[in-house]
């Protein structure tokens, strides 16, 4: 025993279960501190701190730690599995063996799933599979759906039908269904490209979806009305493209872009004609939104007829006046039906970087919100080899920012996605 007559007491090779407490005396007088217990643990490992059921979220060329704590009879020995694949050390990866895994400059190839298995001569214990998602550009279905959170009532239902192969079912034919599909983690929206393919089958009766960024107080969580309210109504605050497929009402078949889980009536698409999911033909869809216009174009996949227009948006205020939101997807039926299928799902924050001028240097920066980018650099445009820019990367008040020399030539520089 150590530091029995200081702030610190020090218990080496701890034994046996106690408690403890301390006394203070000063000129003034005495005190004493609450007891403390301590439990030792002996014998095969016992897991008190495991992975995070929910995973863990790392931008793209940023760094996490993922800590484990397990007690047990010393030495404790740890073995960290990607996949179900041992990990070792190699630079960029670190503490493979040890409870602490350390992941520098975040690739997307890093992510899937982590676990982390702890020995000594009394057993062993096995952590709980934990996912790692990588946020970058773009964002995806991620397969089998990691990263997102799907939400609903009514209908049958399994996660294997709403993420199996990078497509989710937001209605499955089955009548008063109500889901929805949200990323994880909010998104920077203050600029971005987004394309996804809606594709209606079954009875291609009702009710429709929509394309919902959102800051609802319940997150990846929010869950709005069924039947014509198209999962989307009561999420506040949002902007959505929504899509209605059900001619039954004064409202009409078509789309309309809404905020605040608002409902009501649609525009048509051109020749692409939404009345029963238009016989089933996948609709393709794209939107770019910057500078406070929103672009969108509809493609119906098999006639390849198209239907463009812009709209005026404000889409930072439509969502609580950040430029960050939660990205995904809701979709309804009622006594009429349908399946509605989103698949072909992408979402790229579009950077808008800013470039000023602090001799020697320059500064250029973009905000933190929108991962994965890489700067590089060329001296001309006509024939330009791109290189990437070598100066370490500065995270600084949510803003990524590149130091670089001021040359006496001509340098052009961009942002550049993997």
């Amino acid at each position: 025993i150590n530091g029995a007559t200081s702030p610190t007491l020090v218990l080496n090779n701890a034994q046996n279960n106690d408690s403890y407490y301390c006394i203070v005396t000063n000129a003034f007088g005495t005190n004493q501190s609450q007891s403390a217990s301590l439990t030792v643990i002996s014998g095969a490992p016992q897991i008190y701190g495991d992975l995070n059921a929910n995973g863990y979220f790392v931008e793209a060329g940023t760094s996490i730690s993922i800590p484990f704590t397990a007690y047990g009879t010393a030495p404790l020995s740890y073995q960290w599995y990607f996949n179900g694949v041992p990990m070792s050390d190699n630079g960029r990866i670190t503490g493979t063996q040890t409870n602490v895994l350390n992941i520098a400059f975040a690739q997307f190839s890093d992510a899937g799933n982590y676990q982390v298995v702890v020995t000594n001569n009394a057993g062993s214990a096995s952590s709980m599979i934990a996912p790692l998602v990588v946020g970058g550009v773009p964002v995806n279905f991620n397969g089998a759906g990691l990263g997102w959170t799907t939400n609903q009532t009514g209908g049958p239902y399994t996660i294997a039908e709403l993420t199996g192969t990078n497509a989710i079912v937001l209605t499955d034919n089955g009548g008063n269904e109500d889901r929805t599909f949200f990323f994880n983690y909010p998104q920077y929206i203050g600029a971005f490209q987004a394309n996804f393919t809606y594709i209606v089958g079954g009875n291609r009766a009702a009710d429709g979806i929509s394309f919902c960024l959102q800051n609802d107080p319940r997150g990846a969580g929010a869950l709005g009305g069924g039947g014509g309210s198209l999962g989307v109504s009561g999420i506040v605050p949002s902007w959505e493209l929504e899509f209605n497929i059900f001619s039954g009402n004064s409202e009409s078949c078509g789309y309309n872009i809404f905020t605040g889980g608002v409902n009501g009536n649609m525009d048509q698409m051109g020749p692409i004609n939404m009345t029963n999911g238009d016989n089933g033909d996948p609709i393709n869809v794209s939107l770019y939104y910057a500078n406070g216009t929103m672009s969108i174009t509809f493609t119906d996949a098999v006639i390849q007829g198209s239907y463009s227009t812009n709209f005026p948006c404000d889409i930072p205020t439509a969502v609580g006046g950040t430029n960050t939101a939660f990205v995904g997807f809701t979709g309804s039926d009622g006594g009429s039906d349908a399946t509605q299928i989103i698949t072909n799902f992408t979402f790229i924050g579009l950077p808008q970087a800013n470039i000023t001028l602090n001799p020697p240097n320059a500064n250029i920066s973009w905000p933190s919100a929108i991962p994965g980018y890489t700067l590089q650099s060329a001296t001309n445009l006509s024939s330009p080899v791109w290189i990437n820019v070598s100066a370490p990367l500065a995270l600084t008040n949510k803003t990524y920012q590149y130091t670089v020399p001021i040359s006496s030539k001509t340098v052009f520089y961009r942002l550049t996605a993997p």
